[in-house]
């Protein structure tokens, strides 16, 4: 048994045999990172199938994106010739932020993906938990990590979760429904118990920039933030 989908739909499956089409017929030209989508569906090259031919040309980037890269470079606040320097004994906190597209389906990636596992704190967006589902399932894939929710009852898609391992301690946690956002303190018993306050957020794409922004300058005029981490869905 097999199925068919378009590049557009398969959009966040993770499989492990797939064979891709790359032979246009009424489609005249291949989109903005349509590449890079089929082919990453593949958990291994060998479950990797490709029919026709794939030539350089067609892997291709938006040139917004290409544009807000060079604008986020030049932007920057650390120069190239900053004096900082990250030793190799200097404690480093490693942290996930990740649209997870299905908390539910994805979270056994999650368990088998070493890279994230061996991250402090995780951050997820688009769980597509509501507060009537279980997730004893999905503890038991993310173990050791402790799971903390932010269910959305009345859109799964702007549910938010975070995890973080027992060598963070989570404090004055607060939920600011406003910008659909988590405000809370790590503390991080491996840096001397450095303490971050983090505001993490999700916008939807059809909520008021205009609005959001206001309340995002509002929030972080009156609190004292340290780090935001987030999925903005704006394009600049």
């Amino acid at each position: 048994m097999a199925w068919a989908c378009t590049v557009h739909k398969v959009q966040g499956l993770t499989l492990t045999k797939i064979v891709i089409s790359f032979e246009l017929f009424k489609q005249r030209s291949f989109n903005y990172g349509q590449i890079y989508v089929a082919l990453s569906r593949a958990t291994s090259l060998q479950g990797l199938y490709v029919l026709g031919k794939l030539e350089h040309k067609h892997i291709k980037a938006d040139p917004r994106v290409i544009e807000e890269y060079e604008r986020l470079r030049n932007t920057s606040l650390l120069e190239e010739n900053a004096n900082f320097q990250l030793q190799e004994d200097d404690p480093i906190i490693p942290i996930v932020l990740l649209n997870i597209r299905s908390l539910r389906k994805h979270s056994i990636d999650i368990k088998f993906d070493t890279k994230l596992c061996n991250s402090d704190m995780l951050l997820l967006t688009e769980t597509q938990l509501t507060p009537s589902d279980s997730d004893n399932d999905i503890q038991d894939h993310l173990y050791p990590f402790i799971l903390n929710r932010q269910d959305n009852s009345d859109n799964r898609y702007s549910s938010l979760a975070f995890c973080n391992k027992t060598t963070v301690c989570i404090k004055e946690k607060e939920y600011l429904p406003v910008i659909n956002a988590l405000m809370f303190t790590a503390v991080f018993s491996r840096r001397e118990n450095c303490e971050i306050r983090f505001l993490f957020l999700y916008r939807k794409q059809a909520s008021n920039v205009h609005d959001f922004v206001n309340n995002l300058n509002h929030i972080t005029n009156w609190y004292t933030i340290d780090v935001i981490l987030g999925d903005f869905n704006i394009i600049l």
